[in-house]
């Protein structure tokens, strides 16, 4: 068995234990069902004093079962998109749940603001890098050459979306959605524009022919 054959080997027992741990989440979050309406019945046959704290551990599990759920999502798609929502589900539990003062409210806030914040200037739609590596056209050019692991001119631009459309303007091209460029030897594809700017930006690794190239 040569390297490659053993590496896609590797591969598909780890995409199958994926799966495998992806079906026990789902058939957990089923079974928890039974609890969540033990919750409710105790609920409405207690007093009040009692349930305030039922009702606290209902919404925890409730919130516990939505984590199981996206996490499940993620082992499937492999998307930071599903990352994102499994962080946002875990933080808004802790929040409502676990929050005893308001610094720990406060700190969950900010933690709230820090993904969406990624999401916005740092999102990468597929973590796999099959569909080829998509970014937001304001992620700046070194953290784009991480990502990519290519090596645009730093000094050039501040971001990836600048750095095109400097060149469409040296070069005469008029930008567009779905318009594909070669610059050194990134293959690249304007995904999304929004009004004159550039918003999402795919990188491939293979080299279109049909690009414009630099």
């Amino acid at each position: 068995m040569n390297n490659r054959s053993l590496k896609k080997g590797l591969v598909k027992s780890t995409l199958f234990l994926e799966m495998l741990i992806a079906l026990f989440i789902i058939v957990a979050v089923a079974v928890s069902f039974t609890d969540l309406a033990k919750y409710i019945y105790q609920i409405f046959n207690s007093d009040p004093i009692l349930s305030y704290k039922m009702l606290t551990d209902f919404l925890g599990h409730a919130l516990l079962m939505a984590v199981g759920v996206e996490l499940v999502t993620m082992l499937i798609n492999h998307t930071p998109g599903s990352i994102i929502e499994v962080l946002l589900f875990a933080i808004a539990r802790k929040m409502l749940i676990g929050s005893k003062s308001m610094t720990d409210f406060i700190l969950g806030i900010l933690a709230i603001a820090g993904v969406f914040a990624i999401r916005k200037y740092l999102f990468v739609e597929d973590i796999s890098g099959k569909r080829g590596i998509v970014v937001s056209g304001v992620t700046p050019i070194k953290e784009v050459n991480r990502l990519v692991g290519i090596n645009l001119p730093e000094n050039y631009a501040d971001s990836i979306g600048t750095l095109l459309l400097r060149y469409a303007k040296e070069h005469n091209i008029e930008l567009k959605e779905g318009l594909k460029l070669t610059i050194y030897n990134a293959g690249i594809e304007i995904t999304k524009m929004s009004e004159d700017k550039i918003a999402k930006v795919r990188f491939t690794k293979g080299i279109d022919e049909e690009a414009y190239r630099f």
